[in-house]
């Protein structure tokens, strides 16, 4: 629409409205053009004779003699011979996973499965570090990285 049918279309409405409301004041009733009206067929509905029932939910008690009931109907399977080694096979020893790192020029670092060793190097003077650069471990003077070798057998 051009704004000149708009506002032409806008002044139409306010007429009509303006026209309604001068004759309600006047007691007289209005009434608008009649809407066309089209027919639709609608097909007739067929109303079933017995409505269908609706399903419920039952709610089913659990009491002791249930549960002893549903425990002696489940079958126990027969224990097998084989084992654990049968199917991994030897298992070897763990090796000392604790290594030492070059550090910084002042320290030197104990990483790896430090955690059976904690007293251990404690003892020897080691302070630990969740937070090193290659994950947590303990940390050492670079002097005393020959006592950490002699304790360790590293």
């Amino acid at each position: 629409m051009t704004n000149q049918s708009t506002k032409s279309k806008f002044a139409e409405i306010l007429a009509q409205a303006q026209a309604k409301a001068e004759a309600q004041a006047n007691g007289t009733k209005v009434t608008n053009a009649p809407k066309k009206v089209t027919k639709v067929a609608v097909a007739p509905v067929q109303v079933p004779a017995q409505p269908k029932p609706i399903p419920t939910t039952t709610m089913r008690v659990v009491t002791k003699d249930n549960l002893i009931q549903r425990y002696k109907s489940f079958s126990v399977p027969e224990l097998s011979t084989t084992t654990i080694d049968d199917i991994v096979g030897e298992v070897k020893p763990k090796v000392m996973s604790i290594r030492i790192v070059h550090y910084s020029d002042k320290c030197v670092a104990v990483m790896g499965d430090t955690k059976p060793h904690k007293d251990s190097l404690k003892a020897i003077g080691g302070k630990f570090n969740p937070w090193l650069k290659g994950g947590e471990g303990w940390v050492f003077p670079k002097w005393k990285e020959a006592e950490i070798r002699s304790a360790f057998s590293l």
